[in-house]
């Protein structure tokens, strides 16, 4: 596991990503030193999650010290994503990527 993943304010190890063999922790998102979710109102910012596994992956993505966006949508298939109570679940197939818009 990338040192220093989910020690940042606002980011949490998604669970299931980076617990599971071939599975990995989306960088830039509290991974590394210094790293941290952006908080300013009213901009976007982007959550990215790879799954680097041959195989289909199912994750959940807590939020901490981060309120959940109202609307979030992923942006590479256009399917929406649902947050609930600060989490949501996303399956990716074998080696596929995930951008989700977090605020707008």
């Amino acid at each position: 596991m990338p040192q220093g993943a989910g020690t940042q304010p606002g980011a949490a190890v998604p669970q299931g990503v980076g617990t599971q063999p071939g599975a990995a922790v989306p960088q830039g998102v509290g991974t590394q030193p210094g790293a941290a979710v952006p908080q300013g109102a009213g901009s976007p910012w982007y959550l990215t999650v790879f799954n680097d596994s041959p195989e289909r992956r199912t994750a959940t993505i807590a939020l901490v010290d981060v309120k959940a966006p109202a609307s979030s949508g992923e942006l590479l298939s256009g399917r929406a994503v649902v947050w609930q109570d600060g989490r949501t679940t996303i399956t990716l197939e074998g080696e596929d990527v995930a951008v989700i818009e977090m605020g707008k």
